[in-house]
């Protein structure tokens, strides 16, 4: 069978594009049903060439500014970017597709459900992601939508491709929802696989024109699913559940190494939830990474406690240049209200430590937590001045599905009823749980967002200056666009150097 996989625009709706956009979860499904003979292709509608590279942007000021642009492009059916998505889906003329989803890319993914029908109304659609497993029941009573997967996929959805192709009934298979005659109908959920060493690599080569993404988005790597923590604004167990489930430090390194081969690329990114938390498994992933002098450069999502210095030693002498954390608040209150675990003590500490062993640090911020006031923003500021991290990471706090913060604001009336799912996003100053004034609240966060460009804008002309392939390569870019025949090059650059918009 001719399958296709979806994952439906975000950045691109904001007018600019991220590193990471590859849709890992479809490429671990890709790489399944591959094994079963299907032709697989996997369609990022995230990916647009002319936004690959933010230049000196500062994306975070247009998340927050372009949002309306955002909303727009959603609720019109006939803007441009639905036509595009149709040009190509209509190229494949898949027997089956397949769309995942976050809740703030849920009322995209609709569209495209929309899109398929009416390429073909006897083409299957089948929903998968955090939303629609949070959801199962509101999902499926879309019209366009005929089946839903609910948590991992890798195994459910192979299992209901070949009933489908077989057109065997569904009554069996663990871990949907379907509609039967009218009636809408959830089977019971599918245990969680046990052994992820078992699960194929991910098939970045499934991807249309992956040739064309930026090399450091090939090289993230989960090694982990699940995340034992309970931090109140996290909705990550609502699919993995808190039970940590690892690869074999041995699995990790293959994978490394046939990326590295395949896609020649030297830098990666493990983005679990909270890389080192089994700090013995990562000692000997790093042990490996040396023992076979693989010379690479890599970085990880992780938690301040979850390290220590003799960990961090071999973290840095593998290759470890960048660790990404939460610092989250300049605020021990906040911190316990949200069940951190540590104080902003420990988080001076630690990001000394870390700093002592020359790895840099991009440091996760939460702006708009419920009790914050004016003076919380500037205070945070301070204390991301004072503790010296590299970079700062903004967000607002935001209620997402399948959290406790959520449940906790829809019982105190903090989430407007009529607010669209693609709201729900990280940086949307309509998300304000606190008593700041609206337009004080939205002032607040452009202002905090100039303050991290500032960031980003230092590190960009280090690394820019200190590494003579990258100057070259980015000097080329620049004249090759100055010169272009057909006149684009200039508006690029001019868009590629708008610091404030």
């Amino acid at each position: 069978m001719n399958i296709l996989l979806i994952s439906p625009p975000h950045y691109r709706l904001f007018d600019f594009s991220l590193d990471n956009i590859i849709p890992w979860g479809l490429t671990y499904i890709a790489s399944v049903i591959k094994k079963s003979g299907h032709k697989v292709k996997i369609y990022c509608t995230e990916f647009n060439k002319e936004l690959t590279s933010l230049g000196f942007r500062n994306f975070n000021l247009l998340y927050i500014k372009n949002r309306w642009q955002c909303y727009k492009t959603i609720e019109d059916i006939n803007a441009p970017i639905w036509d595009e998505i149709e040009g190509v889906i209509s190229s494949v003329m898949p027997d089956i597709v397949g769309i995942t989803s976050v809740t703030p890319t849920y009322d995209s993914a609709v569209n495209i459900s929309k899109i398929v029908k009416k390429i073909d109304n006897k083409i299957p659609v089948i929903f998968g992601g955090i939303h629609s497993s949070i959801f199962p029941e509101d999902v499926i009573k879309e019209d366009t939508i005929d089946f839903v997967v609910k948590g991992e996929g890798e195994e459910t959805f192979s299992e209901l491709i070949e009933s489908i192709n077989r057109g065997n009934d569904f009554k069996n298979i663990r871990g949907i929802s379907y509609k039967s005659n009218g009636e809408i109908i959830n089977n019971y959920h599918r245990p969680l696989i046990g052994n992820l060493d078992a699960i194929p690599f991910p098939a970045i080569d499934s991807i249309i024109n992956y040739e064309d993404f930026p090399l450091p988005s090939l090289g993230y790597i989960l090694t982990s699913r699940g995340c034992p923590y309970e931090c109140s604004f996290c909705a990550s167990c609502a699919v993995w559940t808190r039970k940590l489930r690892l690869r074999s430090p041995e699995n990790v390194l293959s994978q490394i190494k046939f990326t590295k081969e395949r896609y020649r690329i030297s830098q990666f990114c493990f983005f679990d939830d909270t890389f080192t938390y089994d700090k013995r498994r990562v000692e000997k992933i790093c042990e490996l990474i040396c023992a076979e002098n693989l010379k690479i450069s890599w970085g990880c999502y992780t938690r301040l406690d979850a390290l220590d210095e003799n960990l961090l030693l071999k973290m840095k002498k593998s290759g470890c240049a960048n660790v990404s954390v939460g610092i989250e608040t300049a605020s021990d209150k906040n911190l316990e209200k949200m069940g951190k675990g540590f104080s902003t003590s420990e988080i001076i500490d630690k990001v000394k430590l870390i700093k002592k062993n020359g790895i840099k640090i991009n440091g996760f911020v939460i702006l708009g937590f419920p009790d914050d006031k004016e003076e919380d923003f500037s205070n945070l500021k301070k204390f991301v001045k004072k503790i010296k991290i590299d970079t700062p990471d903004m967000s607002v706090m935001t209620p997402y599905p399948g959290s406790n913060l959520y449940e906790k604001m829809k019982e105190k009336g903090k989430i407007p009823s009529n607010l669209r799912w693609y709201a729900f996003y990280p940086h949307n100053p309509e998300m304000n749980l606190t008593t700041i004034e609206q337009s004080k609240f939205e002032n607040l966060l452009i202002d905090f967002a100039k303050f991290q460009h500032r960031f980003r804008l230092k590190n960009k002309m280090k690394l820019l200056f200190s590494n003579p392939n990258i100057f070259l390569k980015w000097t080329s870019n620049f004249f090759s666009l100055l010169f272009s025949k057909d006149g684009k090059g200039i508006k690029k650059i001019i868009k590629l150097f708008s610091f404030n918009k």
